[in-house]
């Protein structure tokens, strides 16, 4: 398994030939954007999805992050979404005004909320964190998703 904090042959190869640049000219900054490796080139940092897969599970790991520091950031549609039925859009509401974080994280299905935040927004909102664009790159007959972090 491949070590996600380091960047490997094959990331490194993409991202050289997106950038159009030499393979030395990368710096691995050897720490990790929810399990995928951070980079450098010109002073713009980037990670890098090997596939759709890996993208989506660290961007599902940044809602999870997200909603577990602060409930109340997500819109109160999203939350009645995925909450027990007999709910309503206006006790979200006013769960959220009295800044009840933790009634809001026991009622959330989580994976529902993850689902729909993916649904709604795309990987690319969760994990480019600069500038929320997903970019596709063809490298080797397969599909990699870089984002930008800073």
């Amino acid at each position: 398994m491949e070590n996600n904090t380091q960047l490997s042959d094959s990331r490194l190869k993409a991202i050289a030939e997106y950038f159009e640049v030499e393979p030395e000219e990368i710096e691995d900054l050897g720490y990790d954007h929810y399990d995928l490796p951070v980079f450098e080139i010109d002073g713009a940092e980037y990670t890098l999805a090997l596939d759709y897969d890996e993208a989506e599970e660290a961007a599902t790991e940044a809602i999870k992050a997200s909603f577990d520091e602060m409930p109340t950031a997500f819109s109160s549609w999203v939350l009645c979404d995925n909450m027990p039925n007999d709910i309503s859009l206006e006790s979200v509401d006013d769960l959220i005004i009295n800044e009840l974080d933790e009634v809001i994280k026991e009622l959330v299905d989580i994976d529902g909320l993850v689902s729909d935040c993916i649904g709604y927004d795309g990987v690319g909102h969760y994990l480019a964190t600069y500038d929320f664009e997903e970019i596709e790159i063809d490298f080797d007959d397969e599909l990699m998703y870089l984002y930008r972090v800073n």
